[in-house]
């Protein structure tokens, strides 16, 4: 059986303006959901990962990203290691943020920040 030609359209890289705003609403998101948390181990965790897309968002600042620059090389190298720690938070978070709300707009602020991202690091 020939393989399934997929219907849904390619989209463009991501523009690094795109980037910023969805990090920047990532971020926003998490620190909201910081509050929120339950435990001191989450917050931990929350907080740590606020440093994350910090420094992302300093590197999308900083990077000239048309070029393969060593400041993009980094970006990078953090966008992929963000990547699964946001993953799996976006899994756990009706267990450990108790609005629901809040929930819900972290894990589409998450949705939207590792899409562009995986469309950019393509």
């Amino acid at each position: 059986m020939p393989p399934r030609e997929s219907s849904a359209p390619t989209r463009a890289r991501p523009t690094p303006e795109e980037m910023k705003e969805a990090f920047a609403a990532l971020h926003e998101a998490l620190r909201e959901a910081y509050w929120k948390a339950d435990t001191i181990a989450v917050k931990d965790r929350i907080h740590g990962l606020e440093e994350i897309v910090f420094e992302i968002q300093t590197g999308l600042n900083r990077a000239e990203l048309s070029a393969r620059t060593a400041e993009y090389r980094t970006l990078k190298e953090k966008l992929l290691r963000a990547d699964d720690s946001l993953e799996q938070l976006k899994g756990e978070l009706d267990g450990i943020v108790r609005a629901v709300d809040t929930a819900n707009r972290v894990a589409s602020a998450i949705d939207r920040a590792v899409n562009l991202a995986r469309g950019f690091i393509a």
